[in-house]
């Protein structure tokens, strides 16, 4: 222990002598939201900051509003902490979601604008990782500083490679990006002359849409972590910042929304910001976004309650190499066995021919008696043969040990073929081999699901539902069965990966014949079966494709056929929502709904849904109007650029014309004209016929 207090006293005296002589506060902004995975990353990145020497002012900024349980978890570090709410919710898509955090990170920068907080700004993301070193790098930093990110670029696909390189990769591609690196680039002098940037070409095709998918998560362009700053430059007095400072206000007024790409927005010139780490050299900070699988399950809070269930009993260890460990009683006939020894090796010098002879009768009546002691089956006497026969090993006699070893060999065999009777007979007298059948049949289809092998989850579907029909206990018999709700539970599990796969290849038949396999299982077995977590989410599925094929009085036959409590769950209420906003003609909710989609098979629905409204939007435009400018149409469309709209219009509405940057529509409204022609005097005489015959009525 002294030697351990003289480092720790030499460590801190270099740090006085050599290191930051007056460090200023760390004002580190942090962007999240309640997830599984937040109070994995939110530790982390909290001690992290818990052991830096500086003042540290910790910015959180909560997505969905501030929380309970993200001020708990920030509540343990003991930090200078602002938590602020954001009233946005966290898209589940990963372009929605790198917006939306820049957002946040603005935020956060306006918390500091009105504080007037003074020190260094970092942009400290929840699952970035960041070595300590970097801390004391960017207390260098004057106004604006960037340091090189290692992009760790990751997959949870199970079955492929993730880092396997795309095959339509050319050369100069691959020598443009041969490292996941983001950072300044310098020259010999170390100046900077431009920006090494992540090349996403080289996962083309395998990136992440959305939280949870099952690909490669890809930064963007350049990332916010990869910039520290003085936090004087979003002070809004002038004078605290140089020229080349771009005001906060400006900047976000010029884009037009709050989506700035990164911090290089601020200012002027991008040649004066500082390269830290030996200009990029060093790798300090590591970009990393790992989430939880939608279909993961983990507790709530990460508090285990109730208790876990037993999976190996505690006299069946799961580890059934592991030597036993010798009780007291062995350990005394051990040490005495080997007293006896040393006894008999001292008496050895002074042995006389008879005392030779005796003394080997002895050992043969030990024999004799540890031959006895062996007929035994008791575990505990087996010990003891073992330590008699390690005590005679250690006296010589190797024939005694050969035979005990022998012994205890044919021993071990026995009693591995009593434990496969055991465990036979411990077997459920109304185990059915068709309901383990199924039950393996079933595991392979989650296998191929997750691996979108959607040819072998066809043909796999196909039989189980043939060895379904030979269950009783089934619809829409319900006999009662000794494995009923064995079986109840396996085919509703069955059906509902039924539905989520016809999602996944796009056949709504399927779909609706797999949805009213899998209803009667909520419907006339709830009280049997303990509910479904996938219960909500597939009857909102229903929902949005009842709305997607415009069924709206079967829309609200279904809607009333819920409890109160399904209307609460976020799944239907974003059905019931989208029905509303459809109803008032609020096309843009419509539309803007898919990035907060609460599930990812929704996703293909909402695909359906903005076609079908963003058709409504164009056949009452053309009405409406002769012409627009492209930019009014791209907006009134909610397209994001010219092209997309240029794109739309050749494949749905060719008869469209875009001339000098105006969209006209006089060619659609000539076509529609000549094809409609309103047979006005027949309309009238059927009119006044109609009113003759009501008045001869009356």
């Amino acid at each position: 222990m002294k030697a351990h207090k003289i480092i720790e006293v030499v460590q801190r005296e270099q740090k006085v002598q050599y290191g930051i002589k007056s460090p200023r506060t760390l004002i580190a902004i942090t962007p999240t939201y309640v997830r599984t995975f937040q109070a994995l990353h939110l530790t982390g990145l909290m001690h992290t900051l818990m052991n830096l020497p500086y003042d540290v002012v910790w910015i959180v900024v909560e997505a969905g509003g501030a929380t309970n349980e993200t001020a708990a978890l920030l509540a343990r570090s003991k930090l200078e902490i602002k938590h602020i709410g954001f009233e946005k919710k966290m898209p589940i898509f990963w372009e929605a979601r790198h917006k939306m955090e820049s957002e946040m990170r603005l935020q956060a920068l306006r918390v500091v604008r009105e504080e007037k907080l003074d020190g260094i700004v970092m942009f400290a993301d929840d699952s970035n990782m960041h070595s300590l070193e970097l801390f004391d790098e960017i207390q260098n930093v004057e106004w604006i500083g960037a340091v090189s990110v290692g992009v760790l670029a990751h997959s949870s696909h199970s079955d492929g490679d993730p880092f396997e390189v795309h095959e339509a990769v050319d050369e100069e591609d691959e020598k443009k990006s041969p490292l996941p690196v983001q950072g300044p680039a310098c020259n010999s002098s170390d100046r900077l002359i431009g920006w090494h940037t992540f090349n996403p070409l080289i996962y083309k095709g395998k990136s992440a849409n959305y939280i949870g998918d099952m690909a490669i998560v890809l930064p963007r362009k350049l990332e916010w972590s990869g910039f520290v700053m003085n936090s004087r430059l979003v002070w809004k007095e002038a004078e605290f910042r140089p020229d080349w400072i771009k005001d906060l206000d400006m900047v976000v007024a010029g884009d037009g929304d709050d989506d700035v790409e990164s911090p290089l927005s601020l200012v002027k010139d991008s040649s004066m910001v500082e390269p830290l780490g030996s200009c990029g050299k060093k790798l300090m900070l590591w970009w990393l976004r790992a989430e939880a699988r939608a279909d993961s399950k983990f507790p709530s809070g990460w508090i285990i309650n109730p208790p876990l269930d037993m999976t190996v009993p505690a006299k069946r260890t799961p580890w059934p190499d592991a030597p036993p460990e010798l009780p007291s009683n062995t350990q005394k006939v051990i040490s005495s066995s080997t007293t006896q020894e040393n006894t008999e090796n001292r008496a050895t010098k002074t042995r006389t021919p008879k005392s030779r002879r005796s003394s080997r009768g002895k050992r043969k009546h030990e024999s004799r008696n540890a031959d006895a002691r062996v007929s035994t089956r008791n575990s505990g006497e087996r010990i003891n043969l073992m330590a008699i026969c390690y005590g005679a090993r250690q006296r010589g006699n190797w024939c005694c040990f050969a035979k005990r070893i022998g012994f205890l060999e044919r021993r071990k065999d026995e009693d591995e073929e009593e434990e496969e009777e055991t465990n036979t007979e411990e077997k459920p007298e109304g185990m059915d081999p068709k309901l383990t059948e199924v039950s393996q049949l079933f595991e392979r289809l989650k296998a191929a699901l997750v691996r979108n092998d959607f040819d072998t989850c066809s043909r796999l579907l196909s039989q189980l539902k043939i060895l379904l029909i030979e269950f009783k206990s089934l619809p829409p018999l319900f006999a009662e069965t000794p494995n009923a709700i064995q079986e109840l539970t396996l085919a509703r599990d069955i059906y509902e990966h039924a539905v989520v796969l016809s999602v996944k290849m796009e056949d709504q038949d399927a779909f609706e014949r797999d949805f009213f396999q899998l209803k009667p299982y909520y419907t006339d077995v709830s009280g049997r079966l303990p509910q479904s977590p996938q219960e909500y989410p597939i009857l909102g599925l229903n929902l949005l494709r009842l709305l997607v094929q415009n069924r709206i009085a079967e829309f609200h036959t279904e809607l009333e056929l819920l409890s109160a409590n399904a209307l609460e769950n976020p799944c239907i209420k974003h059905a019931v929502e989208l029905e509303q906003s459809f109803m008032e003609g609020a096309y843009n909710r419509v539309l803007t709904a898919r990035q907060t989609v609460p599930h990812e098979t929704y996703v293909y629905f909402m695909d359906l849904l903005a076609r079908t409204v963003r058709d409504e939007i164009a056949g009452c435009s053309e009405k409406a109007y002769d012409s627009l400018k492209v930019e009014d149409a791209r907006q009134m469309l909610l397209l994001s650029s010219d092209q997309e709209l240029f794109e739309y219009i050749k494949e749905e509405h060719p008869e469209w014309e875009v001339k000098n940057g105006w969209l006209v529509f006089n060619k659609a409204k000539e076509s529609s004209a000549s094809s409609k022609e309103i047979p006005s005097l027949q309309l009238i005489n059927q009119t006044l016929s109609y009113a003759r015959e009501l008045e001869r009525i009356v």
